[in-house]
């Protein structure tokens, strides 16, 4: 997994294609920061994603809603990452409202919200 710029300098994509389970979930955190510090606009781009735990799905949540909170743009492209639906269903993270922390309507969780992002 690596951040890479794109060519305007105004925005950054990270893209995935290891396991985000707790061998990996540090190095991911290096990766959101790292990205964070660079830029207000980030896109995730799943190139495959064999696995993810729920290390990994409460990464993202805390970094979307660090993201959120600083005004600045996180958008998951969930085209390749049909397990992250899955096990955030499986372990009952899928909701209808957000969490009591969620600002506006855009949370990970909402049933809305994770079909594309």
């Amino acid at each position: 997994m690596n951040f890479q710029m794109d060519t305007s300098g105004q925005s950054g994509t990270i893209f995935i294609d290891e396991p985000l389970t707790i061998e990996n979930v540090s190095a991911m955190k290096n990766v959101f920061l790292d990205a964070y510090k660079k830029t207000n606009h980030v896109n995730i781009h799943f190139k495959s994603l064999a696995d993810i735990d729920l290390n990994g799905l409460q990464l993202f949540c805390s970094a979307h809603r660090t993201f959120s909170k600083a005004n600045k743009k996180l958008d998951i492209d969930l085209t390749n990452a049909g397990i992250f639906r899955k096990k955030a269903k499986k372990i009952g993270l899928i909701r209808h409202k957000g969490c009591h922390l969620e600002q506006s309507e855009n949370c990970l969780w909402r049933q809305q919200n994770t079909r594309s992002r």
